[in-house]
């Protein structure tokens, strides 16, 4: 089969590196479009020739728009696809377009996100607008529409999404490349100036208010308050000495010495191999990928009870209800008066549990399935 993919920009978010590892592990053929010329996979060479990643400049005028929806429709007639695979909701939008010229190719479309129900206040107007109309499109024009998460499912059945079209294929990890890797992790901690003696508790998300660094802040000041035994590492997109905003609440916090930042970069092996604890502080979040990195590579984690986190997490984490710093700090604390052979062996499990449920082979089959038999 043939399988154009449409998507808004190649970022480095978990829905962008999926589709790259779909496009080459897959056994059908693949061609991707990003509809912006934006995002840090397209730095990759090697990505860009082994995908086929087309770039287009759709979000600069009316004028780029129009000649932008030219460039997809001859794409699409010169590669003939069987199928019109669209990643996030923009992207459903020009799928649907897309479709009305080329009306063979059976049209899916890939939902990376969970609970906007309660979290509408999120999304800018045009963006309400755009949700709006895909439920009423979700009846006609989609064959099959792929939640990533069970969460997903019920919010957009719930959001008036056609129910009997929907299924769940959740996101894979490369299990190969991420394991853990003790000596690169101690290397890193040697990097941050944070001895082996201390525990390390991380954050890997870009700066962004769904991210919710203030609460991470807040369980920080908790735990530190109960002696110095903790450092606390943020690492991702504009998370750097620069950020005005973050630095300022942590210099109030009181925390300037026990907080490290690490701006964006590729390799986070030795950043997950690094910490003690992983804990993910968001509002809201579809299928958070770096809960399943952090396991693969052996890591202990805490999440917020967001998106598909339990999911994710099954009996190998914790996931919390509440958003109370003092109540999260708390599962932290009791967690670390496990044994060492306790956390070892959960630690372990963890990592099993994602090559079992969440390998990217896995998915990648599931995906195969998914189109054949459309």
């Amino acid at each position: 089969m043939r399988i154009l993919h449409i998507i808004n920009s190649m970022d480095r978010h978990g829905a962008e590196g999926f589709l790259i590892n779909l496009a080459k592990g897959s056994t059908h053929l693949h061609q991707i479009v990003s509809l912006k010329n934006a995002g840090g996979y397209l730095k990759e060479k090697g990505d860009i020739d082994a995908c086929e990643i087309r770039i287009l400049e759709f979000g600069n005028g009316a004028l780029k728009n129009f000649l932008s929806l030219l460039k997809l429709i001859r794409i699409c007639y010169r590669f003939k696809p069987d199928v019109l695979s669209t990643w996030l909701y923009q992207s459903d939008v020009v799928g649907c377009i897309l479709k009305t010229f080329y009306p063979k190719a059976k049209l899916v479309w890939n939902i990376r996100r969970a609970t906007w129900k309660q979290h509408r206040y999120l999304l800018s107007r045009s963006s309400n607008i755009i949700l709006t109309l895909l439920k009423f499109f979700s009846w006609f024009l989609p064959t099959a529409i792929i939640c990533n998460s069970k969460k997903g499912l019920e919010s957009h059945v719930g959001l008036g999404y056609c129910a009997r079209k929907i299924c769940v294929i959740p996101n894979g990890i490369d299990t190969k490349k991420f394991k853990r890797d003790n000596r690169a992790g101690l290397e890193f901690r040697e990097f941050l100036g944070v001895s082996s003696d201390k525990k390390l508790i991380g954050l890997v998300a870009r700066f962004d208010p769904v991210k919710d660094h203030r609460l991470f802040l807040n369980v920080a000041k908790q735990l530190s308050a109960g002696g110095d035994g903790y450092h606390f590492l943020l690492c991702g997109t504009n998370i750097n000495w620069d950020n005005f905003v973050l630095c300022k609440e942590i210099e109030s916090d009181g925390l300037s010495n026990l907080v490290h930042l690490v701006d964006e970069r590729t390799d986070l092996v030795p950043v997950y191999s690094a910490l003690d604890l992983h804990l993910m502080t968001s509002i809201s979040e579809g299928w958070p990928n770096v809960l399943a990195e952090a396991l693969s590579v052996e890591v202990l984690c805490v999440s917020t009870n967001v998106g598909a986190a339990a999911e994710i997490l099954g009996e190998s984490g914790f996931c919390v209800n509440s958003r109370n710093p003092v109540v999260i700090a708390s599962v932290i604390q009791e967690l670390f008066k496990d044994s060492a052979d306790e956390l070892r062996s959960r630690r372990w499990a963890g990592r099993q549990y994602i090559e079992k449920c969440f390998s990217v082979e896995k998915i990648i089959r599931d995906f195969d399935v998914m189109y054949q038999s459309l």
